[in-house]
């Protein structure tokens, strides 16, 4: 009696590192497949064999689609758009605009029609347009 239950948590201890080692290999929780594989050691191993790889590239985006500059503070990579460093949790001042986007601010200006600091024909402010390059719709309607 007691070599059969021996032979049973010995079966079950396999087949759930056996789960856990197939379900890691395939992008999953070895954790949690380790643990189905001990509790119903049959459908942890069938269920590990069955499911699909983690498509790693759908949840990350490319790394050379992600604009990044230095922290001023800790110098570790950051996204370029941020304001707090997520490592050091400072103040980052934002970049200075670079010619092109100041470029594109004042091709932007040329569409509209300014009376005062906004545009006549849709309403947008100055600032807010050379800051987002932002085409006049009314006049490209024109």
């Amino acid at each position: 009696m007691e070599l059969a239950v021996l032979f049973a948590l010995v079966l079950a201890l396999f087949t759930a590192f056996a789960s856990g080692n197939i379900a890691s290999n395939k992008g999953r929780s070895f954790a949690g497949f380790f643990l189905l594989g001990l509790c119903a050691p049959v459908i942890g191993l069938i269920v590990a064999l069955l499911v699909e790889p983690v498509k790693r590239d759908a949840h990350r985006p490319h790394t050379s689609a992600v604009k990044t500059r230095e922290c001023p503070h800790c110098y570790t990579n950051i996204d370029a758009r941020a304001t707090v460093c997520p490592q050091c949790s400072r103040d980052v001042p934002l970049p200075e605009r670079s010619e092109i986007q100041v470029s594109r601010g004042v091709l932007a200006l040329r569409t509209h029609s300014f009376e005062g600091d906004k545009c006549t024909l849709c309403g947008a402010k100055k600032d807010w347009i050379t800051t987002n390059t932002f085409l006049c719709p009314k006049r490209q309607k024109q």
